[in-house]
């Protein structure tokens, strides 16, 4: 949808564009997985679980940490428990957490456009709403085999109480797998992906041989394009971008050129 805001010597339109896509399974022959860590990837690979998006993201229920030591709690049925080995291994899928889809059901774009004799100035930004992602954290055993860290060890649990402001487990050495396996896991690290972003702004400034009559060319356009700006806003409490989560940032660019037509 194209407005027509302005459109006299100065003009400003704005495009609308938006989009619903929304998938569910509807029958899928094989059996269902019953390993639970097949679900944790789901968020990138295809499980068919009936009823629910082709890309979904799932989680082991959170249950806070324990008073006294700092571990990751989970659950066994409606019991909190810290028993690794068998929520991971043999939490049944229905009492997974199905947090939502992991691709955007809804989204599309805003760009406005101003022009004024040659010049044309071009805005567009971006938004996607309705998904969610699984954000990193501290997990010990990167960290002791590998010096793989994360700023979330500066909040780690360290004394009784710290549970009522922190959900990072405590450090403990030697590490346990599964404990690290657990929280990564949890659906404490889940947060809401929507955003809406800055895109692009490409300044115009064409020339045409309406006036320059021995113009060589039909029109001719120079522009400077800068993309890749930014967030401008984000639903997560974390300040990450979901873009970005767990790779390093693209750098933002300008471009410069000019199209010629004949």
């Amino acid at each position: 949808m194209t407005s027509q805001n302005i459109d006299k010597q100065f003009k400003w339109y704005t495009t609308f564009l938006f989009s619903y896509a929304l998938n569910k399974v509807t029958k899928y022959l094989l059996p269902a997985s019953t390993n639970p860590l097949d679900y944790m990837a789901s968020g990138n690979t295809i499980l068919p679980v009936l009823g629910k998006p082709i890309y979904s993201t799932y989680s082991y229920a959170w249950g806070g940490l324990d008073h006294n030591t700092g571990n990751p709690l989970g659950y066994l049925g409606k019991t909190r428990s810290d028993d690794y080995n068998t929520i991971v291994n043999n939490t049944i899928p229905d009492s997974l957490i199905y947090n939502g889809p992991s691709q955007p059901p809804f989204f599309g774009a805003i760009m406005n456009t101003f022009s004024w004799k040659k010049f044309s100035l071009s805005i567009n930004i971006s938004y996607k709403f309705g998904y969610f992602f699984r954000r990193s954290s501290i997990n010990y055993g990167s960290l002791f085999s590998s010096w793989t860290g994360s700023s979330d060890y500066a909040l780690r649990w360290q004394k009784p109480g710290d549970e009522s402001h922190t959900t990072v487990p405590s450090m403990v050495y030697p590490t346990v797998s599964n404990r690290d396996l657990f929280y990564s896991y949890s659906d404490i690290l889940v947060e809401r992906a929507d955003n809406i972003r800055l895109e692009d702004i490409r300044l115009d400034y064409r020339l045409d041989n309406s006036q320059w009559h021995s113009f060589p060319f039909k029109q001719i356009t120079f522009y400077v394009l800068a993309s890749n700006l930014g967030v401008i806003w984000i639903a997560n409490k974390q300040g990450i971008d979901p873009y970005y989560n767990n790779t390093p940032k693209n750098s933002k660019m300008v471009a410069f050129g000019l199209n010629i037509n004949f």
